[in-house]
């Protein structure tokens, strides 16, 4: 293969890959941070809420049985 003969070549591919991985690369952002303790938790929340409904379901229970309670026993189990 001659183009892996050619040192300038590898070398200047070498060089264009490496320029586009650090241009790819995710800069890094400041972050705040705190020391944990433990104690009570303090959160609230002062923003009010919105219920969105994506799927609507029915739930219902078969009726087809009769029930009927015995006299005789007033406590059922």
């Amino acid at each position: 293969m001659r183009f892996l003969k050619n040192k300038r070549l590898i070398a200047g591919v070498v060089i264009v890959l490496a320029i586009v991985a650090m241009a790819m690369w995710p800069e890094s952002i400041e972050v705040s941070s705190a020391k944990v303790v433990q104690g009570p938790m303090q959160v609230t929340v002062d923003e009010d809420g919105e219920t969105r409904v994506r799927d609507k379901f029915v739930v219902s229970a078969p009726v087809a049985d009769a029930c009927s309670a015995s006299s005789s026993n007033p406590v059922m189990p």
